[in-house]
């Protein structure tokens, strides 16, 4: 999932997530790809409510941030990167939208930031169909770190 230049400054670059149970949210995990060393600070990741199959209203905010460099310093480069929470509560049945936002990024053909897609082997794969057939739909690769209350 290529990031475009004024893709971070909004809701636009966001994932649907729904938690199993009831969670004490403590970080997330996701992977990133970083093409021809984009320049960004402050990358963060925002939890907000769903409305209509979209963010609505922010709930949280991560409490690190990520600069380009911080991520990788080569020219290109693929990392796992996590953002903590201050381990808000999460109702189970409720559906989220996690999403990232940055300053100072300019995304182009030559020069950006890729949210990675779970495939072939997503961490959650409730709902999916497991074939290439299915690989524009597949979830952006998320690992949630916290405890069932």
């Amino acid at each position: 999932w290529v990031i475009e230049t004024g893709d971070l400054s909004g809701t636009a670059i966001n994932q649907k997530v729904k938690f199993n149970s009831n969670i004490s949210l403590k970080a997330i995990r996701t992977w990133f790809v970083s093409y021809n060393n984009p320049v960004f600070t402050n990358l963060r990741m925002k939890i907000y409510s769903n409305y209509n199959d979209g963010p609505l209203k922010l709930l949280h905010t991560s409490t690190n941030a990520w600069s380009s460099g911080q991520i990788t310093s080569a020219t290109y480069g693929l990392r796992e990167i996590y953002f903590e929470f201050a381990e808000p509560f999460k109702k189970g049945a409720d559906e989220y939208y996690v999403v990232l936002t940055a300053d100072s990024y300019t995304g182009t053909d030559s020069s950006h930031l890729a949210w990675v897609a779970g495939f072939p082997n997503p961490v959650y794969s409730t709902g999916i169909t497991e074939d290439t057939t299915t690989l524009t739909s597949y979830p952006r690769q998320l690992s949630v770190v916290g405890a069932e209350i």
